[in-house]
């Protein structure tokens, strides 16, 4: 689909919790630097994350960076405020 028409990114994983579909994510892995970024985060409609998701969210990001073999993730500046700073300093577990 071109760009123009995605209503999310290029490379979208479901992220499923609790047995639902919480929401939606757009990550690149930056070979270079060994990063991995996510270009975008998408909740589903009437979903709200408690603090207590937002550290599991953080953990289930953690691991995926390790089986990417990340050192760590970092957030585009697209992304909103809420995610940024609730994403900041991953690192593999």
């Amino acid at each position: 689909t071109p760009a123009a028409k995605r209503e999310f990114g290029y490379y979208v994983l479901p992220i499923l919790y609790r047995g639902r579909l919480l929401g939606r994510c757009d990550p690149w892995m930056d070979r270079k630097r060994n990063v991995l970024i996510l270009k975008g985060f998408w909740l589903e409609e009437s979903t709200e994350l408690k603090p207590e998701d937002h550290d599991e969210l953080r953990a289930m990001f953690a691991r995926f960076c390790a089986f990417l073999g990340a050192d760590r993730m970092i957030t585009a500046p697209a992304l909103g405020r809420e995610f940024r700073s609730a994403f900041k300093g991953i690192r593999p577990e």
